[in-house]
């Protein structure tokens, strides 16, 4: 690690009081659909078999690598580079329950697509007895 991310991570841990794990470096584009319930993420260059999407109550928990590609000619030298690289990871709270059967995820053309439901609560009448 740079030591300028050091003291950004210092920085974080002091100030906010939260420190980020040091490897994730890339946070990808996400868009929240609420009805119905679908969450798109922008992973241009990411492999399926990168991905992992898991579900934990009301926590949508979405990891993965995006590789950077090697450059196999000799005297490169860049002018920019923008693009990020290396481990990812999302985590979306929802504000309702999620059934775990029903979910989708769909990955094509950089984009995953995840569709969810929501878990309707079933009601139970609870008998009341005397005395």
């Amino acid at each position: 690690m740079d030591p300028i991310d050091d003291i950004f991570h210092i920085f974080e841990e002091l100030v906010i009081g939260v420190r980020l794990p040091s490897t994730i470096r890339w946070r990808p584009r996400t868009d929240i659909y609420l009805t119905p319930l679908v969450i798109e993420i922008e992973l241009p260059g990411v492999k399926k078999e990168d991905i992992s999407v898991s579900l934990s109550r009301r926590r949508l928990f979405i990891e993965g690598i995006r590789h950077r590609q090697p450059r196999t000619r000799e005297g490169i030298s860049f002018y920019n580079l923008e693009s990020d690289y290396g481990l990812f990871e999302k985590r979306i709270d929802f504000p309702c329950d999620v059934d775990p059967n029903e979910m989708k995820a769909n990955f094509d053309s950089g984009v995953l697509i995840i569709e969810l439901k929501r878990d309707v609560p079933t009601e139970y009448e609870i008998p009341i007895e005397e005395g």
